[in-house]
């Protein structure tokens, strides 16, 4: 707790009111997470935001793509400070436009027959990537619809940024691990199972430094020391998600915690930010990570003293603070959206 920034944080809201939207991601810390008027995922709270349309500017807790997702799904008009602008995300730092580009033009004449889909964990850049082919973009709980929508037009899926939440997702759907091909993007080539020519899914080599470190040992570990209940996120190792009693997302494991028996216990397997959370919120539950706490370390570095720049950055009016996106990519990242979310809702893909 700094004070000095509490009291200012505390002032500037006063001053603002209604025209600022604090929204904090479950994994930043605590005290970060007692200022914000949304608490979430990353899509959960740039939607909630852009439904307040009194607010003039939204400031984003969390990291870099989140605040530039929050920026496209606000629209024109509306500016987004991000309470930290060097809190970036190796996961979608590991796909750029450039090196998609290539890949698709490795696949030949096949490029056509796969729809490049895009994990809301990227960059605007990727997403507009994604956008400018006919492609979507995904939550980790939205993947399997996602992915059905296309294959259901005949369409392969390549999948980035995140291997993990592609093999996942196509595991459910019943795509056989010989029909995947992943991509390398450090050393430019497709490697196996399967050659990109027979591939039904093409997965992107890249993984959350979080939830990797999760292994098989640590659900043994939980289940030899009683917890009932293990869950983890699909960002986690096929090995590991095929061990678990609950694959999820974030909103999705809060709930399945929210939901059970007082006298389950749960093993959680994600940002420790979200567990240490859930164990304050539900003090009558046994919830504990599993294995050991993993923090993100980029959500981790967000201060007191980031929040209340932003936050008079907003009041004084400063945009250069605020997240600017090029139009024209703002315009295929939003086509990348809105596909996904109309798939979601059922409605007719917009092109």
């Amino acid at each position: 707790m700094n004070p000095t920034a509490t009291a200012t944080i505390r002032s500037l809201r006063n001053q603002l009111g209604r025209r600022v939207v604090i929204a904090a991601h479950y994994y930043v810390r605590p005290q970060i997470k007692q200022h914000g008027d949304l608490i979430g995922d990353s899509l959960e709270l740039a939607r909630l935001a852009a439904e307040d349309r009194t607010a003039e500017s939204l400031v984003f807790c969390g990291v870099q793509f989140m605040a530039e997702t929050a920026a496209l799904v606000a629209g024109p008009g509306r500016n987004v400070y991000p309470a930290r602008s060097d809190a970036g995300c190796p996961l979608a730092d590991c796909a750029t436009g450039d090196q998609a580009q290539e890949a698709f033009a490795l696949l030949g004449p096949r490029a056509d027959e796969f729809s490049p889909i895009c994990y809301v964990n990227s960059s605007s850049e990727i997403k507009a990537f994604c956008g400018s082919r006919g492609g979507a973009t995904c939550t980790s709980s939205s993947a399997a619809t996602v992915f059905s929508k296309y294959r259901q037009r005949g369409q392969g899926i390549f999948f980035l940024p995140d291997q993990h939440l592609g093999a996942n997702t196509a595991r459910t759907l019943g795509i056989r691990e010989e029909d995947t091909a992943i991509y390398d993007p450090v050393n430019r080539r497709f490697i196996g199972p399967a050659e990109p020519d027979d591939a039904e899914i093409i997965l992107w080599k890249g993984e959350c430094p979080v939830h990797q470190e999760f292994s098989p040992s640590d659900v043994v570990l939980a289940r030899s020391e009683g917890r009932a209940q293990v869950a983890v996120h699909p960002e986690c190792s096929p090995a590991v998600c095929r061990l678990a009693d609950l694959v999820g997302s974030t909103a999705a494991m809060v709930r399945a915690v929210e939901e059970s028996p007082p006298d389950l216990a749960w093993a959680v397997g994600t940002e420790a930010h979200l567990v240490h959370y859930l164990a304050d919120m539900y003090p009558e539950r046994t919830i504990a990570s599993l294995g050991r706490d993993r923090w993100c370390e980029d959500m981790r570095s967000i201060t007191e003293t980031d929040l209340a720049e932003a936050l008079d950055h907003a009041a004084r009016g400063h945009t250069d603070r605020a997240v600017h996106i090029d139009p024209s990519v703002g315009h295929d990242a939003r086509k990348a959206l809105e596909r996904m979310l109309s798939i979601v809702s059922g409605e007719a893909m917009p092109g």
